[in-house]
């Protein structure tokens, strides 16, 4: 068993910096296979951990920060040799997005499954979602002007290169201002997308779900991989945009996956 306490992650991804073609970053299964030595791990077990993920976007010309804090949890099945068909990387982890919003991560990545298979599953808890406006600002063009979280729930699978899934919300008192790229003046237009955007979640307590579709950007992080398909989830509901083409081009094989269960 390994141990690790109070530690600190930061992760900056400047997206106006042009990337060099032709890599593709390993997820975390993959990575371990690659490495040279054989080696085995029963548990690493994380307490307190601090993580920050901060990114540069290059189309708002703003950067958003998401952080999660009081971060504990374990990994197991940490091994790179010996492995057979039902052999998983297990992540499970709890802690607070900006400090505040109690959440619960469950990822379960195949170590034999060539397109690098894995299961997703978040929840969060109660909460003021106007906390989440530092990186919905910037990385999603959309501001909360109020909102209560009662519940989230997330399930996706999803393998190397995509993601698929659900996402549902329980919350009340939600009010979106969708923000215009590159400066502060709102046109009619962007009124009109407002009001509508506000119609469609005007209910003073409601319950909405919305559908999971993410390509990855491969040059990209597992972490990177992470944040965005929770953030597409989550934007997706109180933006009011859908995954509905994307659905429908990838139907069959989305039927033939089924979504796992929260573990309550």
């Amino acid at each position: 068993m390994i141990k690790i306490e109070n530690s600190r992650l930061t992760v900056f991804r400047d997206k106006r910096l042009p990337r060099e073609p032709g890599i593709i970053r390993p997820l975390p299964a993959d990575l371990l296979e690659k490495i040279p030595e054989h080696f085995q791990v029963d548990t690493v077990k994380i307490k307190n951990a601090h993580v920050e993920y901060e990114e540069y976007n290059e189309k708002t010309d703003k950067a958003g920060k998401i952080t999660v804090a009081r971060l504990n949890g374990q990994i197991t099945r940490v091994r790179n040799h010996n492995l057979v068909r039902s052999d998983s990387l297990h992540l499970v982890a709890d802690g607070f997005i900006e400090d505040s919003i109690f959440t619960k991560l469950n990822v379960k990545e195949s170590y034999t499954d060539s397109l690098g298979g894995f299961l997703m599953t978040v929840q969060m808890g109660s909460a003021d979602l106007v906390v989440l406006n530092p990186v919905l600002r910037p990385l999603a063009s959309a501001e909360l002007k109020s909102g209560r979280l009662d519940t989230l729930s997330l399930r996706v699978v999803g393998r190397e290169e995509l993601a698929f899934g659900e996402i549902k919300m329980s919350y009340h008192n939600l009010k979106v201002l969708v923000v215009k790229k590159g400066g502060s003046k709102k046109p009619l237009l962007s009124g009109i997308k407002n009001f509508f955007v506000n119609q469609l979640i005007k209910d003073e307590s409601n319950e909405k779900g919305s559908r999971i579709f993410i390509r990855r950007q491969r040059d990209r992080s597992a972490i990177n991989y992470l944040v965005k398909i929770t953030l597409n989830g989550i934007t997706n509901t109180i933006t009011g945009k859908k995954s509905k083409k994307a659905y429908r081009q990838n139907k069959k094989e989305i039927a033939a996956k089924p979504l796992p269960q929260i573990e309550m």
